[in-house]
């Protein structure tokens, strides 16, 4: 759609987001050389982004059960943090 031109305005309702969301994505995306917008090197970009990220960590059941018993015993946060240190737990 941007290379038929269309504006901002335009491909935001089409898509159902914000222009801001539009106006964003093509600022972040566009080839720095020639400040034009590329869907594939877009994709590359938000993919080495997501390869950085860090993974989001699983609360398991072990991990509650633990946590539980020293909240129950007037561990404070800190303290249940350290402890969960040294089980080698995340």
């Amino acid at each position: 759609m941007i290379e038929r031109k269309f504006s901002q305005k335009v491909i935001a309702e089409t898509i159902g987001k914000c222009k801001s969301v539009v106006s964003r994505e093509i600022r972040r995306n566009r080839d720095q050389r020639s400040n034009k917008y590329n869907s594939d090197l877009a994709q590359r970009k938000y993919q080495k982004r997501m390869k950085g990220k860090p993974k989001k960590q699983q609360f398991m059941d072990c991990v509650k059960k633990l946590t539980d018993n020293l909240l129950n015993q007037d561990y404070s946060p800190e303290q249940i943090t350290g402890r969960l240190k040294m089980h080698g737990k995340p």
